[in-house]
């Protein structure tokens, strides 16, 4: 069994500044985490050792983590690790270990990954996949972690430091592990000339030494628990150097990267006084991605805004809150001291849904002279991402105050950035004080760049700049940078670089294409960009939106799915270039060869279709005897046999048809003689009754032979009263009787007194329940047997008992008339043909107090309704365990609410938690009706907790069942769908579907209500008509137009995708070639048949 876990990589992550206090630091990144799901017994996966190494150039630094986790269970499981980087940092490389070798992950298209990667886990082999899931935040999964093993995984990434308040660029280090680590490595290499400090440590002896031009700190601990992060500021320098532009080369790959960072002094900074704006449109973000936004944060930098050139006026601040659309604004009068009444707005609010278009709601007061601030953290997943339609204010500014948050959305929209999740207000403020500030290179230099990119970073101090280039040519050269804004003289900054002194690294390379990912992200989306993004991936070996790094085990599986392994693999690499370039020379060849098959191919395919032309001619046969034209039939088929003596098939169904003629007409003589005959006794016995015993046999054997019971009974009683010895008659009479009995029985006592039978021992069992305080409300929906006076009279004996007789309106109705009149604290509900165990009811309510579960289930014993039989195919023995969050794990392999099934009998449920939310059944479905409640519960519930022993009693293959038409014709594939949808439309209304959950649960409701019933080409197409097949086709149109495109579900294999397309769309109107083309695929074995086959029947009715 696979296990799905999410965490956070406890990597080195680069946060707030720190200065030579530890009380100037800042809050950082999230600690790292690792959440898991785990059975009941079973430990979480967990760090074991850590090894982290950094290398830091002035502002730059550049990390690689290597982690090892140990799997302390018994059985194999699949990881996924999710982890916070620093705003603005570029995952590098990423290794795992295959066969006790670290092997180095390769940049591939994120889709072909993703279907890679779970091919590979089918097979039970060693993948590993790291993918961009939004923001700053990177997943990688993994698979398998053995059963009581390890497994290690290797990242680099590279990241802009931040500045604290005193402007000392600051390095942070995460290790509150929380779980005792066995080993932990530490190696940090400044290259700079001023020794870094020690601010805050939880490690001893962390001290650094003069290295060649740099300093080093490096040391092994053993078997210590850390619960403080470690913090190292690093000083800048003094006097003129310190107003100098910093320049720092890198070769790599046989090209040269620049970077140049310019201090603030050298950005020039505008200091210049200006007055508050008189209103502030206020746009925030109140979607569920924003729960952990910091408020109090927010405020203060509000506070400090309105105090920074306010007289002391109120100003008037319009708040639109966003959340999956644009709510009505409201307005305050704030000041630095009046922002009560707002603080209390903000404080109130809930955050869930998705985030709507927040460019509408910035445009709202275009029209007003003021200022903007967006507060959000730009993951939009509600719209399309806005661009910069309408002019905004001089002073427009996006608040981020939320670790996970992608900043490219607000630059797109022409907003400035203050990140008060890496900042503090003071560094936030410094940047409203400093005036935008614009550099670029002076072309009068022989500087030899390739591109020159501004990078943008959050942890910039104000006023400061960072350049990034790709150096073409080697030497010395030199150049300038003009630097403009800020309200003070252009300025141009002499920058000298020498190539020959690069050192080798992959930083300023990774920076480079961060710059460049950056500007497209910052374009509005089209198939243009996302190609870029792709090429840009793949060219840099990054992680992006559309490439992912991927780990794969051996040359076979490189070659299978035609990736280059990773230069850090020259062997390898080399032994895949040449066995490519031998495939190629095969495939020549082996197109040559294949000429010949695929001219036998098109011969084959032209027989097929010169036998399906000679079908052709058997149709008008077939359908007028399926009309009941027997005879007209047979002549259709003697006029083929004609034209074709020898047809064989033509003489064998010509040959059915007569028999089959031949029966009809021999059965049609037969009644008419039986009609005939019955006539004749009639009228003999409307003349008398005969005198003599034998006429009266004979009369009464001929009504007896004709069916006549009743004239056959009275005329064999009265021979007996003429002969009292008469065996004949006796026998004759016994057997009429015997068969009148058995028919009266099969129509009367088997379908009435059986279930009087059940109904008694299903009241029996519940009035026998330990738990005593039950109230037992029991619904006649208008039953017409002797069942409601069989209630009444337990109503009589027991006061706990209470009967409710009503029309008839399906078990639904009943089902919810009795949830309305229950006054109980928990509700469960019991079919009337089985019964329950005596305990069952007071371990539910055990179970579900232990855990204040809002749905508590256990398994179930099938038996036979005949002999009593224990059916174990039909019994369900659930695996215990308790769900506290559903919501985060709804969709999981191993997931609670799979193991309680869909069924409404086996569960108790909370009533105040029904109530709630109003979850009733829904009277339109007849059948079926316990799936949809059950879908519709799952969308609200949070804990549930199942039991493994079976307490209910199922009884199966009961005369008049609905369960045993299901059983022998399965469930009908409409009745399937139309739930689907019923379902799909109510998490839409509930919100669910924006909750972030509905890509494994929209992709698990596909398959099981819809995929399975369809796709698998060894179960038959269910039997529709065309009227049904088109409802079918519009109905699965209406659940994709729910739900979004394919694309957005992911984990489906190439089939599936062409089977949700085919539903997903219209109906086609092909032309008869390639309606024989179809014809001819659908013989095809496996799914391009059922493929084929199906597309048929989805356009039969056109």
């Amino acid at each position: 069994m696979k296990l799905l876990y999410f965490f956070c990589l406890p990597v080195v992550a680069v946060c707030v500044a720190a200065a030579q206090t530890a009380a100037s630091r800042l809050p950082s990144l999230p600690p790292p985490f690792m959440k898991t799901e785990c059975r009941q017994g079973e430990s979480p996966v967990s760090v074991v050792q850590a090894e982290i190494k950094s290398r830091v150039m002035e502002n730059l630094a550049e990390t690689e983590v290597t982690l090892v986790f140990r799997n302390p269970n018994s059985r194999v499981m699949e990881g996924e690790l999710a982890y916070p980087l620093p705003a603005g940092a570029t995952v590098q490389g990423y290794a795992l270990d295959i066969n006790g070798r670290m092997v180095d992950g390769v940049p591939v298209p994120k889709k072909k990954a993703r279907v890679i990667f779970e091919n590979e886990v089918r097979r039970q082999i060693d993948p590993g996949l790291v993918e961009w899931s939004g923001g700053n935040m990177f997943k990688t999964r993994v698979y398998p972690i053995p059963a009581g093993g390890t497994r290690t995984i290797r990242l680099r990434y590279s990241c802009v430091l931040p500045e604290n308040a005193e402007g000392v660029p600051s390095f942070q280090i995460p290790m509150n592990f929380k779980e005792k680590l066995d080993s932990l490595k530490l190696r940090m290499e400044v290259l700079n000339s001023r020794k870094p400090v020690v601010v805050s440590s939880p490690l001893d002896n962390v001290e650094f030494k003069g290295w060649s031009s740099a300093f080093l700190a490096e040391k092994e601990w053993k078997g210590l628990s850390l619960t403080e992060d470690l913090f190292i500021a690093l000083p800048r320098a003094e006097g003129k150097k310190a107003e100098e532009a910093s320049v720092f080369v890198e070769s790599s790959d046989g090209k040269s990267y620049a970077a140049v960072f310019l201090p603030p002094s050298q950005a020039a900074v505008n200091t210049e006084a200006r007055a508050c704006p008189g209103f502030i449109h206020l746009v925030w973000d109140a979607s569920g991605s924003m729960k952990d936004i910091d408020v109090t944060k927010v405020l203060d930098f509000l506070k400090s805004y309105l105090s920074y050139g306010n007289v002391g006026k109120g100003v008037e601040l319009c708040l639109t809150v966003v959340r999956d659309r644009v709510l009505p604004s409201k307005t305050f009068t704030v000041a630095p001291d009046r922002l009560e009444d707002l603080s209390r707005e903000l404080k109130a609010l809930d955050y869930d849904g998705a985030t709507g278009d927040l460019g509408v709601a910035a445009a709202l007061y275009a029209d007003r002279k003021g200022a903007c601030m967006v507060v959000s953290d730009g993951l939009v997943n509600f719209s399309a991402a806005p661009g910069r339609t309408t002019p905004l204010p001089e002073e427009a500014y996006a608040v981020v105050a939320v670790p996970r948050k992608d900043v490219n959305l607000f630059k797109s929209m022409g907003f400035r950035i203050l990140d008060l999740s890496t900042q503090t207000v003071e560094q936030a403020m410094e940047k409203v004080r400093s005036g935008e500030v614009h550099a670029g290179f002076d072309d009068k230099g022989d500087m030899p760049w390739g591109a020159f990119l501004r990078y943008e970073s959050p942890g910039l101090p104000a006023g400061s700049v960072l350049l990034v280039a790709e150096l073409e040519g080697k030497g010395v050269f030199t150049g300038g940078i003009k630097v403009s804004g800020g309200g003070v003289p252009d300025r141009n900054i002499p920058v000298s670089v020498d190539t020959d002194r690069a050192l080798p690294g992959t930083m300023l390379r990774s920076l480079y294409a961060q710059a460049k990912l950056n500007e497209l992200m910052r374009q509005p989306a089209s198939g243009g960009r996302d190609e870029a993004v792709r090429e840009l991936g793949m060219e840099y070996g990054m992680v992006t939106p559309g490439t992912s790094l991927l780990v794969l085990d051996s040359l076979d599986q490189y070659l299978e799915y035609g990736v280059r392994p990773s230069a850090s693999s020259p062997e390898l690499r080399a032994e895949y270039d040449r066995m490519m370039m031998e495939g190629e020379k095969r495939e020549v060849l082996k197109e040559e060869s294949s000429r010949l098959d695929r001219l036998k191919t098109y011969l084959a395919s032209w027989e097929r279709l010169q036998k399906w032309y000679d079908s052709l001619k058997y149709v008008p046969a077939e359908v007028l005897w399926k009309q009941g034209k027997m005879e007209e039939a047979i002549d259709a088929y003697e006029k083929i046999l004609k034209q074709d003596a020898g047809n064989r098939y033509a003489m064998k169904r010509l040959k059915e048809f007569r028999n089959t003629l031949e029966g009809v007409k021999k059965a049609a003589k037969a009644k008419e003689e039986r009609q005939t005959l019955k006539r004749k006794l009639e009228k003999e016995y409307a003349v008398g009754m005969p005198e003599s015993v034998q006429g009266m046999l004979s009369l009464a054997s001929g009504f007896r032979d004709v069916g006549d019971y009743e004239k056959a009974v009275l005329l064999f009683g009265n021979v007996l009263k003429k002969d009292p010895d008469n065996a004949s008659a006796r026998r004759e009479l016994e057997s009429i009787s015997r068969r009148m009995v058995f028919s009266c029985r099969a129509a009367f006592d088997k379908a009435r007194t059986a279930m009087q039978e059940a109904v008694d021992a299903c009241m029996d069992s519940l009035v026998r329940q330990t738990l005593r305080d039950i109230e037992i409300i029991c619904v006649n929906d208008g039953s017409t047997d002797g069942t409601p006076v069989l209630l009444h009279a337990w109503e009589e004996r027991d006061s706990r008992v209470r009967v409710i007789d009503r029309e008839n309106g399906g078990l639904s109705v009943a089902r919810n008339t009795g949830m309305e009149l229950a006054s109980g604290e928990y509700i469960g509900f019991v079919d009337p043909d089985d019964y329950v165990e005596h305990s069952m009811y007071a371990r539910l309510l055990e179970e579900a107090r232990r855990h204040d579960a809002e749905i508590t289930g256990c398994g179930y014993t099938g038996f036979s309704d005949g002999d009593g039989m224990v059916l174990e195919e039909w019994c369900w023995t659930p695996v215990a365990g308790v769900e506290e969050k559903l919501q985060s794990s709804v969709f999981h392999e191993d997931s609670v609410w799979k193991r309680m099934g869909v069924l409404a009998w086996n569960k108790l449920y909370k009533k105040e938690f029904l109530d709630k939310y109003g979850l009733r059944f829904e009277p339109s479905f007849r059948k079926g009706e316990d799936d949809v409640f059950y879908l519709m519960l799952l969308a609200h519930a949070n804990r549930l907790a199942v039991i493994p022993d079976r307490l209910y009693w199922y009884r199966k293959q009961r005369e008049g069942a609905i369960s045993r038409a299901w059983e022998e014709c399965g469930c009908p594939c409409t009745l399937d769908v139309e739930r689907l949808v019923h379902a799909t439309v109510y998490w839409k209304k509930v919100g669910w579907l924006d909750s972030g959950l509905e890509r494994g649960w929209v992709l698990h409701a596909l398959w099981y209500y819809l995929l399975k019933r369809l796709v698998p080409a060894h179960k038959p197409l269910p039997h529709l008509s065309g009227e049904e097949w088109e409802w079918l086709h519009g109905k699965c149109q209406e659940w994709f137009s729910l739900v979004g495109n394919v694309e957005r579900l992911g984990k489906l294999d190439k089939w599936e995708t062409s089977f949700c397309h085919l539903l997903g769309c219209p109906a086609e109107h092909p032309g008869w070639m390639a309606r024989i083309r179809w014809k001819l695929l659908s013989h095809r074995r496996g799914r391009r048949g059922r493929y084929y086959t199906l597309r048929m029947f989805l356009t039969a009715h056109k």
